[in-house]
């Protein structure tokens, strides 16, 4: 954030890092992809591992 006047990127940080990373990575990404886009595709592998971790504990009876 710029003091003087006020202006600043409205991104988070984190996700802000991780878009350049993704691209970097990924350079067909597309343009659109930003952290928005970032922070729910955590989101939903966080919930996909849940889930699977759920289904192999029920599995094995535990």
């Amino acid at each position: 954030m710029n003091l003087d006047d006020g202006t600043g990127d409205t991104g988070v940080p984190v996700l802000s890092t991780l878009v350049v990373g993704v691209r970097a990575a990924a350079p067909w990404a597309p343009v659109w992809f930003g952290e928005t886009q970032v922070g729910l595709t955590l989101v939903s592998l966080a919930l996909a591992l849940a889930g699977g971790a759920t289904a192999v504990r029920a599995r094995l009876g535990r």
